[in-house]
């Protein structure tokens, strides 16, 4: 595996990332370390990120981060943006939200070759989450997965990506129809391969050493 990207908010800013929009900060509330970013949406349809387009022309990317939100969306189809990616047009490849239909949430993974697949989960407010996702740019064989804690949630295969050269990765983004409502993230890895959720106790194993230190 080879690593195109790495920040888990340890500096206390945003220099590891090419840019941020909107009301991110880093916060005191991590899932590891002792920093984690925070997109702080005080409305409906807040575009409040931070952006890294480190992974630019890579033909096959992986993402691995954690989430937690204070605030799950409360109606039907109300739904919270928690990362985009975009191609070097700027037109979106995929997005990953939390979507509300009915009294159901779901993981959705929403891209524009593929459609929108979904996987039914029970989030909880003030709980960490495991997230990857997998692309694949290639004309016949292209990919987009997703992963929820470590468990395939969403797949779509066998299309046409080729026209999506990979650019950008958006993490926070928005909240649609959710209202204001605190979204946090941590450990932010890109690679060319699965990353995995951290091992077993490498949370625990952090926060001790940080204590030591």
């Amino acid at each position: 595996m080879v690593e195109i990207f790495n920040d888990g908010f340890e500096s206390g800013d945003f220099i590891a990332w090419d840019g941020t929009s909107g009301t991110v900060v880093v916060v005191n509330d991590p899932y590891q370390g002792a920093k984690a970013m925070e997109s702080q949406f005080d409305g409906d349809w807040k575009n409040y990120y931070c952006y890294t387009n480190a992974a630019v022309n890579e033909t096959h990317v992986f993402c691995r981060w954690y989430f937690k939100t204070d605030t799950l969306p409360p109606n039907n189809n109300d739904y919270i943006v928690l990362m985009q990616c975009k191609n070097t047009g700027l037109a979106n490849i995929f997005e990953i939200q939390l979507y509300k239909t009915g009294d159901t949430m779901y993981l959705r993974l929403s891209s524009s070759v593929g459609g929108v697949t979904a996987y039914e989960y029970e989030f909880s407010t003030g709980k960490w989450y495991c997230l990857e996702w997998e692309y694949l740019q290639d004309a016949v064989a292209g990919v987009h997965r997703l992963w929820l804690d470590g468990t395939l949630a969403c797949e779509q295969t066998g299309l046409d990506t080729s026209g999506h050269t990979f650019y950008r990765i958006m993490l926070g983004l928005s909240s649609a129809n959710s209202g204001a409502c605190n979204v946090n993230h941590d450990c932010v890895v890109v690679a060319d391969a699965r990353i995995g959720c951290e091992a077993a106790g490498q949370q625990l194993f952090t926060l001790i050493n940080e204590m030591n230190y």
